[in-house]
Order: C-alpha cells, then structure tokens, then sequence
C-alpha cells in the first residue's frame, strides 16, 4: 500500500509540476504588446510667382522722349503675371522681373513658362486680346513674338528642380516699340505668363 501510496504521491507531484510549468509557460507568451504613437505627414504644394520680386524698368527710346511706363499685377493666387506698358515712341522698352518661389516643401520642376501676347488700342484692350491665344501670339518657354510695330521676348532658364522654399531663376520680359516702326503712334502692350509647375 506503501508503494501505491507513493506512487500515488510521485504522480500527482508530476502532474502539479506539469501544471506549474504550463502556467508559467502560458503567462510568458501572452504578454500583451502595446504600442501607442501618432504620425502626422504635413505636404504643402505651393509654387507661384513671389509678391516681393517684381521689377519694372522702362526706357525712353531717344533723348528728351516721353518715358513709357509699365506695371505688373498678379492674380489673387499669385499664379499669373499679367504685364502691361505703355510705349510713346519707336526704341520705348519696358523690361520687367519676375521671380517664381516654391513656398511649400514638395519638391518641384518645370519646362518653362507660358506666355500669350497681345497689343490693342489700349491697356485694357491689350489686356483683353492677351487673354485669348487667337488675338495675338504664345512664347513657351524662352523666346520672342512680334505682334504689329511691338516685340516681345521672354528669357527664362528654369532650375532642374526647386525643393523648400527655394526660387527659381528669374523669368526676363522684355517689351519693345521697334525702331524700325514707321509710326508714332502710341502702343499698348500686354502679356499674361504662367509657370506650369509639377511635383519633381
């Protein structure tokens, strides 16, 4: 009886360790993991002509002429220039600046600018047939266009890419009453320009 008794004893001791182990076991690999944290990924597309870089100089055409003038003004979004000068005699120019910036921190690129031409009777009508691509000529890129006794010609040579709050080389816009022109005739000119802009 002795023999079964601890036979007996030896088995149940065997199965509280199995029991023991399996417990301390089972508490070792249901650990719960937790893991909190927020990520926040802030992009901001901006690219546009810079309100603080725009110049204009206008030159008279001979000595004791009248100056021309011109202006710039930029669409409420900053996303067109639109130019505008008014020329008083042959050999009048007007040479205006314009700076595009990337003001957010997306990398960007572009082919160049777009820019539509037009003369009219006066600024506004000049204004007027430059929104419309038929009423006068395209510059993409840099070039030149002649429209009537006025030339226009745009320089512009655009970075590989601009990244965060970077500008890009200045675009040049040169307007011109012709030397050559065979009348006195005061000119209106007008250009509205864009830069087409995409992520790099």
């Amino acid at each position: 009886m002795n023999i079964r008794n601890n036979h007996k004893n030896v088995m149940i001791a065997l199965l509280l360790g199995i029991l023991v182990v399996m417990a301390v076991g089972y508490a070792a690999f249901s650990t719960t993991l937790t893991i909190n944290g927020t990520a926040a990924i802030n992009t901001t597309w901006d690219v546009h002509f810079n309100p603080s870089i725009k110049t204009v100089t206008p030159t008279t055409g001979f000595s004791g002429g009248t100056a021309p003038s011109g202006n710039i003004t930029l669409s409420s979004d900053n996303l067109t220039a639109t130019l505008t000068a008014t020329l008083n005699q042959p050999g009048d120019q007007v040479q205006y600046v314009l700076q595009p910036k990337n003001f957010g921190n997306i990398t960007a690129k572009t082919t160049g600018s777009v820019a539509y031409v037009a003369s009219g009777a006066s600024t506004a009508a000049a204004q007027s047939n430059a929104n419309s691509s038929t009423s006068g000529g395209a510059i993409n890129g840099s070039g030149n266009y002649t429209v009537g006794n006025i030339k226009y010609t745009v320089s512009f040579s655009p970075k590989t890419s601009i990244g965060s709050n970077t500008a890009d080389n200045n675009i040049t816009v040169t307007v011109e009453f012709l030397s050559s022109a065979t009348t006195t005739t005061q000119q209106y000119a007008a250009i509205h320009i864009t830069v087409p802009y995409t992520q790099a």
